[in-house]
């Protein structure tokens, strides 16, 4: 539901989502400590990836649990450089296996201007800004924005099918904005077990405390969270 009048951080994200179909962006990249905007971008169901960059680690958690959302670990989100930024943005989609961001690829990228006052709250403070990255490509050359990898990935977005999550030579190459929550009975609560789920492709393990008791499913907990940081997942529970 929109509310009535819209706010305008919500009109500058919808508006960016269809910046970012009408110029072909790779991706909308959202630069928040709270959240909001990237919220705001996934309720219009952008046909990219949202990169949220944070510096809030449960943000980043909740990322796996929002359609279309990555969530990005990034401390100095205030760096005036904004060129070490992106640079720092490209390198991590790369690495991510979300979308290769090159020279010449269009993006939109949210970010809030500083207040002038910390105590006054500003809704208008939200901008958003189609950018090119280094040097804009001819307005003759065509616009890639689908991978160009040897192997076909599947772009579903609202349905998971048997056959992309069991034959690996299709999960592999499965970009997915739907996301997997699993909820886990006793079978599940080993490291080895919670190693294959996350390896498997969880965002979100779910307790079932119909199983278990509360000192139990914290020891769950410890083990899911030694076993992400080992494995450097940031799968939320």
């Amino acid at each position: 539901q929109t509310p009535k009048p819209m706010t305008g951080a919500e009109a500058v994200c919808s508006g960016a989502v269809q910046t970012a179909i009408d110029s072909h962006a790779k991706a909308v990249i959202c630069i928040t400590s709270s959240g909001r905007a990237p919220a705001y971008v996934s309720k219009y169901r952008p046909p990219v990836p949202v990169i949220v960059v944070t510096p809030d680690e449960q943000l980043v958690q909740h990322c796996r649990s929002v359609f279309g959302q990555v969530g990005m670990l990034y401390k100095d989100i205030d760096n005036p450089d904004f060129k070490k930024i992106m640079a720092d943005v490209q390198a991590f989609a790369k690495a991510s296996g979300i979308v290769e961001l090159e020279e010449g690829d269009s993006v939109v990228m949210l970010k809030r201007r500083r207040a002038d006052k910390a105590s006054v709250y500003d809704d208008q403070r939200l901008i958003m800004k189609a950018m090119v990255l280094g040097t804009p490509r001819p307005s003759s050359a065509p616009q890639h924005t689908a991978y160009k990898g040897k192997s076909i990935v599947y772009h579903r977005s609202t349905k998971l099918a048997m056959d992309t999550i069991i034959e690996d030579t299709k999960f592999r190459n499965f970009v997915r904005k739907t996301k997997i929550i699993c909820t886990m009975g006793p079978q599940c609560w080993s490291e080895e077990m919670l190693g294959k789920l996350l390896d498997a492709g969880m965002n979100v393990a779910r307790l079932n405390f119909s199983h278990g008791d509360h000192k139990g499913h914290k020891e769950v907990l410890d083990r899911f969270r030694k076993v992400c940081k080992a494995k450097n997942n940031t799968a939320a529970c």
